[in-house]
């Protein structure tokens, strides 16, 4: 008695092979999208530290020129000897450098006008009055008071990004009588 032994093949031999091929180009997928992501947003923090170090900057620059605005406005002379540093242009001239300290050295500063390593110092038209009610913390005091308009614009030109900010400071200088 001769018997024919026939084997049964199995349709679904290749099928674990393609499951586990499949499962794997999903499981690369789902980590290149989240590397992806994870790439993106580094680079939109970066981005967004090196701003905000440039916003810091164009502040020094604003706050140089306010230091010196305070200290000449309370000198002997006080208002005479601002607007002689106004006009003199004294005041234009401030900004943060590297002689100070390094840390300003990728820093170019601009008034807004297309003037390099200067600070925009104004006297607010038609804001020079006689007597006048103070703002901010001394609201409710009166004097006779200049209102500045003091705006620094920063760049790095240093960074990964082309980032450039700027500020603006009003302040009220005031005598009290």
């Amino acid at each position: 008695m001769n018997t024919a032994l026939t084997r049964i093949r199995k349709t679904e031999e290749g099928s674990s092979l393609l499951l586990v091929t499949i499962l794997i180009v999903i499981a690369f997928m789902l980590l290149g999208s989240a590397l992806s992501w994870s790439s993106h947003n580094a680079v939109t923090i970066a981005r967004n530290s090196q701003y905000w170090r440039t916003v810091a900057a164009a502040e020094a620059a604003t706050e140089k020129v306010l230091s010196r605005l305070a200290w000449d406005f309370q000198s002997v002379n006080g208002e005479n000897t601002v607007y002689g540093a106004l006009n003199a242009g004294t005041y234009r001239s401030l900004v943060p450098t590297a002689g100070e300290d390094s840390y300003w050295t990728p820093y170019a500063f601009s008034d807004g006008l297309g003037n390099n390593s200067q600070t925009y110092v104004a006297l607010v038209p038609a804001s020079r009055t006689n007597w006048t009610a103070l703002n901010s913390q001394y609201a409710g005091l009166f004097g006779v008071t200049d209102n500045y308009m003091v705006k620094s614009y920063s760049r790095d030109t240093q960074g990964r990004f082309n980032v450039s900010a700027g500020v603006q400071q009003n302040v009220q200088l005031a005598h009290f009588l």
